[in-house]
């Protein structure tokens, strides 16, 4: 797993991108109270890599009970999906300015002046 870290870092770092880790609390240990399974991992990848970004839900406060499909079963339902969704975004608004530029620093740093595909409704799926 140390590798797979590692080599997500580089990757990420190569294509002058922001490397983030999110980490999702497991159900039963989140469910007994007990700190998520993954915190020595998450330990270990912070002292390793720290210019990682690691967004860990089990440091937010939320609704336990509601975060699953079925309480502490299955996958997030949609308040879980919601929290998942406002965690991330506060975290990446921390991490650079926005105004589009990330968004589309891959076409000016190329030099395309390519649009994003848009989608009306004669012209069917992307």
């Amino acid at each position: 797993m140390r590798a797979l870290v590692a080599r997500f870092v580089d990757d990420a770092r190569g294509v002058d991108s922001i490397p983030l880790l999110l980490l999702l609390p497991d159900k039963k240990r989140m469910r007994d109270g007990l700190p998520p399974s993954y915190a020595k991992f998450r330990k270990n990848v912070e002292a390793s890599h720290p210019s990682l970004v690691v967004v860990d839900v089990a440091d937010s406060d939320f609704d336990a009970v509601r975060f699953h499909v079925v309480p502490f079963k299955g996958h997030a339902s949609a308040y879980g999906n919601a929290v998942i969704g406002e965690i991330l975004a506060e975290r990446i608004r921390t991490l650079a300015p926005y105004k589009g530029t990330l968004l589309n620093s891959h076409r000016t740093q190329r030099g395309s002046s390519a649009k994003p595909r848009t989608r009306n409704k004669s012209s069917g799926p992307l």
